[in-house]
């Protein structure tokens, strides 16, 4: 599932030619005009029986990660060639519990996509009549979302955790705009001053974990702060920014276009979540910079046996290494705040 929510970061011929990665580019769910297809298609695999069975056994309807049992067959000592530095691996636990979350955040994505794609607009000022299918995709996606916060807070940074509340939020507001609010007086306006509502909680999400992230970065070492980055990408980043534009494709559809940002509230309040998510991906770039500027000293129990030359070999993979980090992370941030900068219209 983690794989499946960054998507394809562009296929052999595209990495032979040496042309730039592309978010999505063969699947996943990314915002993007094929994500309604691709959601159709994972609902339809779902009820496939032939797929590989799950090493991981749990009890009906059980969302702790200590309830699960799980096969491990990794191998930390005949496999292992680390001598200067001992790499942490995740634990049995860790790797369950990630697990989960991943499984059922992409379930959730999923089911907002199918939800938008087979919702209605307003029409004359009206809401939209409330079809059975989309009262179906609402139920479905509101099962999920109660689910998926079961898992909160389970073993995440602070920067992961308000990225994750964020794209539940957004997808309570989809369901905000298609059922309504429970208001007796409920109406279009109504729903906008809902949406504008939750979405402003949103920002403070957003604001928060780029604070987070910068005083994370302030106080740790450049490789923390990369392996920080890398975690946050395809599993925190990269769902928000889908469930962004899957809520930017409902607001389409009730003419809150971001044409619009100084005219409704409800794409002033989208273009001011999408530009404040914009400045926490720059500060993630902020933080790739400092992973790729960061050295190691040899460590003084080892200084006497490490020559110069094995130092500038070690020195001279360390530096290729992060190279390769930056060609295969850089474009990914490059792409979104392109994206996110169409929001920062006048008119």
């Amino acid at each position: 599932p983690a794989d499946f929510s960054l998507g394809v970061t562009g296929g052999p011929r595209e990495i032979a030619k040496g042309l730039p990665f592309r978010l999505g580019s063969d699947k996943g769910l990314v915002g993007g005009d094929e994500d309604a297809q691709r959601a159709e298609r994972n609902a339809h695999d779902a009820r496939s029986t032939f797929n590989a069975p799950s090493v991981i056994l749990a009890p009906a309807q059980s969302s702790s990660a200590d309830d699960f049992v799980a096969s491990d067959n990794r191998d930390f000592t005949i496999g292992s060639f680390e001598t200067i530095h001992k790499r942490r691996h995740p634990s049995l636990r860790e790797v369950v519990a990630d697990s989960l979350r991943v499984g059922h955040l992409h379930g959730f994505m999923t089911r907002a996509v199918l939800l938008v794609a087979n919702a209605n607009g307003p029409k004359k000022g009206k809401p939209p009549k409330l079809s059975a299918e989309s009262a179906y995709h609402c139920e479905s996606l509101d099962f999920c979302l109660r689910r998926v916060r079961e898992l909160e807070g389970n073993a995440m940074s602070e920067t992961a955790e308000a990225l994750w509340r964020g794209s539940l939020s957004l997808g309570h507001v989809m369901m905000t705009l298609i059922l309504g609010t429970s208001d007796v007086g409920d109406n279009l306006a109504s729903r906008e001053s809902a949406a504008v509502s939750e979405i402003g909680a949103i920002v403070d999400l957003v604001e928060e974990a780029t604070l987070k992230f910068r005083a994370f970065m302030k106080d740790r070492d450049g490789t923390d702060v990369g392996r920080e980055v890398c975690n946050l990408l395809p599993s925190f980043v990269v769902p928000f920014y889908a469930m962004l534009g899957t809520t930017s494709r409902l607001f389409d559809m009730f003419s809150w276009g971001k044409r619009k940002r100084m005219t409704r509230p409800a794409s002033g309040s989208l273009a001011t979540l999408a530009l404040s998510f914009r400045g926490l991906l720059t500060a993630l770039c902020d933080g790739m910079e400092r992973f790729r500027s960061t050295t190691h000293s040899s460590g003084s129990d080892l200084a006497e046996a490490i020559t110069p030359e094995m130092m500038e070999r070690v020195q001279r993979e360390v530096r290729l290494s992060r190279d390769m980090t930056r060609d295969r992370v850089d474009p990914f941030f490059q792409e979104m705040i392109q994206e996110l900068s169409t929001y920062d219209v006048e008119t």
